[in-house]
Formats: C-alpha cells, structure tokens, sequence
C-alpha cells in the first residue's frame, strides 16, 4: 500500500498517508478525515463496515 500511495502522489501530486494495525489504532482520526479505508481480507473489511455503518458506503465497496 506504502508502494501505491508514492506512486499515486508522484502521478497526483496529491499527498496520500497510508496507516495500517488494528481499527483502535487510526479509528478516531479516519472518523474525522479519512477519504479511503482498504481491508487486507474480505471477512476483515465486512466485519469493519457491520461494526462502523457509519464510515462506509457499503455500495462504494470494491472487491479486488
């Protein structure tokens, strides 16, 4: 993600910050701020959207 982030800046010029761990660690500012939430596994991202309805447009969902 690190890798994705420098490459959208470099094309952008848009500065991206990518922070990673478990959901008490960045919640409180991606409620303020945040414009992208990736989840490294399906079950991860489902399980985040059904315990934060509120941070994600379940129908903007991408599945890779």
């Amino acid at each position: 993600m690190q890798e994705c982030a420098k490459a959208f800046t470099a094309k952008t010029g848009i500065l991206v910050k990518v922070t990673g761990g478990p959901d008490t660690k960045w919640l409180a500012q991606a409620q303020q701020n945040a414009d992208s939430i990736y989840g490294g596994a399906e079950y991860g991202l489902t399980q985040f959207i059904q315990n934060h309805p509120e941070l994600v447009d379940a129908i903007t969902r991408v599945e890779l």
